[in-house]
């Protein structure tokens, strides 16, 4: 009884999942347990819709089930007849069915499906399977004989491979996407990874691969691979705002882009962005925040299967401020880096970053608000007070450093099912070109989860931590650091405060953190939904000659509304810190997944 019990509430449909009565749904609910059964062996089931009985208070009902379930079918052996012996043996690891097992006819289903796969691989082409019974039945109904009877078919290998429609792109660069070489077996995989691999490039708005029986040799199928080119160049120009409590930004920005240089793949590309700050009571922040990056990217570099990058790189922007803004860190850093990346597989990138060098310069600033009566020289807005000159690190920042990611999730953008891993490293040197007194590595760790639960619920949880020491223990890590990469607070680590205001000890030579997020997401219309949540977060610290200090655990919790859009989920979040150093309540907003 308890197991039909079970069997019901997982098979129901709509509310009767929640024990709600909906007569409409009882006949599919009904049929959904008999296939359920049936993948148990209970191939006869007799299951009509059930009787209601209403509780004399009319608050509940029961549900009278006259079931017959019939014997159960075992397999007494699966047969693979149209094959030669060894064929049959190669078929035999793919069979999801075993004599003893219940007759499954879903297994049956898939088995057949691997089996279609595999001799597809093997280049037959045209292979079917013949309509026979494929569950033959004695006089013992508890026993059955499954039958899979195969038509091969030719088998094919390839041909001669054309191109056809690259007016621009060189002939090498669509021929190293192709993962089928002449001579090869025809393997229909093959063709539709090659498809998608040429679509991946982003040169092509269209790709067709065709294959056509050699009239000279019917044993083989030539290859014709037709594309369609997109445009190289492409542009982009923009206004927006930010707000991230306690600032509000005002951002232009433009870029252009040519994704073919030379017609090898290559892409060149230049943006800047300008963004303007303003703090709660829309006072001009006394700074401008920009940033203008170079990029260079080319897939094969010298015909190895990798990519390889390289950007420069000048920015300038507040890296993080105080309660209400009064206190602002600001960085500017000239940048150049070059890295390369290999795909091993639709789920692992390995990164490595061949050098960076960096020259940033980090400024502390004690800022005043316009009715304050020490700040005399913008009555309109904020200005650096003057009893406090700004703290100033000028740094160099050598380094290089390996990375990888682990990519399982079911959509890239707007993901509900799955997980994303990375961890990046630095080491930092002398040797690299960093200043005389800069020697340090560097891990950071990101992990994102999502689990569906009963709908229309999940779950999207985050767990990420970092870890920096100074190859010198006498030796600090750079402000360059420990106020970005190193720094908790804000919308991407813990909502309901300021961004990054949570740093490590100024003069620390040693580090971590830990940064947990979770979030129980639900739609609510179409794209839109809403989610509740809340972080946590903590940091650990030491000076030289000092023990470890551990700094408090922050929490933030709230709320938002999520939408769906094609380049991530876009966000509002109302927030509130937990505890005594808590802020006042926050709004964010931002695009982007979890």
């Amino acid at each position: 009884m308890d197991r039909f019990k079970q069997l019901f509430f997982d098979r129901a449909v709509g509310v009767l999942k929640r024990g709600v009565l909906w007569e409409s749904g009882l006949l599919q609910t009904c049929r959904n347990m008999i296939t359920e059964l049936g993948e148990e062996g209970f191939l006869r089931v007799s299951l009509p819709i059930p009787r209601l009985s209403f509780h004399n208070d009319k608050k509940g009902v029961d549900l009278i089930f006259d079931v017959e379930l019939g014997s159960k079918t075992l397999v007494s052996r699966v047969d693979i007849q149209g094959v030669g012996e060894n064929r049959r043996k190669q078929l035999e690891p793919l069979l999801l069915l075993r004599a003893k097992d219940p007759v499954n006819r879903a297994l049956l289903e898939k088995t057949k499906d691997k089996i279609s796969n595999h001799y597809r691989q093997e280049g037959f082409t045209e292979v079917k399977f013949a309509h026979t019974d494929e569950i033959i039945f004695g006089d013992d109904p508890s026993r059955a004989i499954v039958r899979i009877s195969i038509e091969e078919g030719p088998q094919f290998f390839v041909g001669a491979i054309t191109i056809e429609g690259n007016r621009f792109t060189k002939t090498e660069v669509i021929s190293r996407e192709i993962k089928i070489k002449p001579g090869e077996k025809y393997n229909l995989e093959k063709l539709r990874q090659s498809e998608d691999e040429l679509l991946l490039t982003g040169l092509f708005s269209r790709v067709e691969i065709i294959g056509t029986v050699d009239p000279k040799d019917t044993s083989k199928k030539d290859i014709k691979v037709v594309v369609i080119e997109t445009k190289a160049g492409n542009g982009e120009l923009g206004l927006g705002a930010v707000y991230e409590d306690p600032r509000f930004r005002i951002r232009s920005f433009v870029g252009v882009a040519y994704k073919n240089l030379l017609g090898l793949n290559q892409t060149a590309s230049a943006r800047t962005e300008v963004g303007l700050p303003l703090n709660q009571k829309f006072e001009r922040v006394p700074f401008i925040e920009y940033s203008a990056i170079l990029g260079y990217r080319a897939p094969y570099p010298f015909e190895v299967p990798i990519v390889f990058f390289s950007q420069a790189s000048l920015d300038n922007y507040e890296v993080g401020t105080s309660p209400g803004g009064g206190i602002s860190n600001l960085q500017s850093r000239a940048r150049i880096e070059e890295r390369i990346e290999k795909k091993f597989s639709p789920y692992f990138t390995f990164i490595y970053r061949l050098h960076r060098f960096e020259h940033a310069t980090t400024k502390t600033l004690v800022l005043l608000a316009s009715d304050d009566p020490n700040n005399p020289t913008n009555p309109n807005g904020l200005n650096y007070d003057p009893g406090y000159p700004p703290a100033i690190e000028i740094v160099d920042i050598g380094s290089t450093g390996p990375g990888f990611q682990l990519d399982f999730r079911d959509d890239s953008f707007n993901p509900t099912l799955g997980s994303f891993h990375t961890l990046d490293g630095e080491l930092a040197h002398s040797a690299l070109f960093s200043s005389k007194d800069v020697g340090f590595y560097l891990w950071m760790s990101r992990n994102s989860f999502y689990v569906p639960l009963l709908e229309p619920f999940g779950l999207a949880l985050f767990a990420g931590a970092g870890y920096a020491d100074s190859l010198d223990s006498q030796k600090q890590i750079p402000k360059a650091r420990l106020l970005t990469d190193l720094s908790l607070g804000g919308q991407g680590s813990i909502r309901g405060f300021s961004p990054r205001i949570f740093n490590p000890q100024q003069e620390s030579v040693s580090t971590g953190f830990y940064n947990v997020r979770g979030e129980l997401r639900t739609a609510l219309w179409e794209d839109l939904g809403a989610a509740i949540f809340i972080d946590s977060g903590q940091i650990f610290s030491k000076t030289a000659g000092a023990q470890w200090v551990t700094g408090t655990r922050h929490d933030g919790i709230g709320m938002g509304l999520r939408y769906k859009t094609p380049v991530g989920p876009a966000v509002i979040d109302i927030s509130q810190g937990i505890g005594p150093d808590k802020e006042s309540i926050k709004f964010n907003f931002s695009i982007g997944v979890f």
